[in-house]
């Protein structure tokens, strides 16, 4: 299992990585070595080896992050600091590998004399990493007193990882749930039959069930438009659910799309689905040249809808689009 993107944009050092049951996606280095190791060199998670070498190590750093020239945080040969840092790993043995896709921090190094034995990396406060040595990332079944271990010796980073993740879980859980709520009431109870394993939905099923159930189309790109504006808020980077409301509007003829939008009665949503439809990097790539001969009314409208908007993102690509 991996973590990765599909974001367009995203330079180099990310590479390409094409699964056989998956679209390509973009992977770092680190991840794209994980994936070329063999298999006779992929050392599994041994929570037992790491405990004896902290029991051996003399000296431990803690950086910034695992690289070179990283900033020094904390520097110990008190044997308390190991003692603590083992009871603090309460490591679980992962029945499948898995590798996060980021670089982790903070870094511990452990150092038997001058030589550096193993660079232990946090990763989201929750699991961690043994760079170099174990194939997989590990969980751990109790993340606090690794999280205490840090915040004890003044570094407060893992801690403020942590509640910022909680604070963008609940966030997450409101986000789906407005979304749900705006959903088309036919789709609700095929919604979950249409997620593929990633959670990305399938239009073709819920096209058909739409057009069934809301055969007018002008009625259904109104439903369309009001799903689609009542999402996470981004144009960009925004949950792989929200992809289904613009394959349906995009499913639709473009000369319809067009009309539904300039309806003078459209609600606040509806307009904002619009203007992410219009503004949008599938809507371009589909029509690469109508954004330019969209009714000047209409684009002006757009642009009053999203024009005091504070994501700089959405911005950049409202004016691209309707100014």
């Amino acid at each position: 299992m991996i973590a990765a993107s599909s974001e367009e944009g995203i330079a180099m050092p990310w590479k390409l990585f094409r699964r056989k049951s998956d679209p390509k996606v973009l992977v770092d280095p680190w991840i794209q070595d994980w994936l070329d190791t063999p298999k006779d060199r992929q050392r599994p998670v041994d929570p037992e080896e790491l405990f004896l070498l902290i029991d051996r190590a003399d000296r431990l750093v803690v950086k910034e992050m695992p690289l070179q020239d990283a900033e020094i945080f904390f520097e110990s040969t008190q044997r308390l600091d190991f003692d603590e840092l083992k009871e603090a790993l309460t490591i679980v043995v992962p029945e499948e590998g898995f590798h996060a896709m980021c670089i982790g921090e903070p870094c511990i190094e452990l150092f038997i004399g001058d030589t550096r034995v193993a660079e232990i990396v946090n990763l989201s406060g929750n699991h961690m990493r043994w760079w170099n040595h174990w194939h997989s990332d590990a969980m751990l079944a109790n993340p606090e007193p690794w999280i205490s271990w840090f915040e004890k010796r003044g570094m407060d980073g893992p801690r403020l990882e942590v509640e910022q993740s909680e604070r963008q879980r609940v966030q997450r859980v409101e986000q789906l749930r407005r979304w749900m709520d705006t959903m088309p009431l036919c789709l609700v109870p095929i919604w979950e039959e249409s997620l593929n394993e990633y959670g990305r939905p399938d239009p073709a099923l819920l096209s058909r069930t739409l057009q069934r159930s809301i055969p007018d189309r002008k009625d259904r790109i109104r439903a369309l438009l009001y799903w689609f504006g009542s999402g996470a808020g981004r144009w960009s980077g925004y949950p792989e659910y929200e992809t289904a409301a613009e394959a349906l509007l995009l499913a639709e003829p473009h000369d319809a799309l067009v009309t539904v939008s300039r309806s003078p009665d459209l609600s606040s949503a509806q307009l904002e689905g619009a203007a992410r439809l219009f503004g949008g990097w599938n809507y371009s790539k589909r029509y690469p040249d109508e954004t330019d001969r969209l009714p000047a009314t209409l684009k002006l409208r757009l642009w009053d809808q999203v024009k005091d908007t504070e994501d700089q993102d959405k911005l950049k690509r409202a004016k691209s689009a309707f100014c």
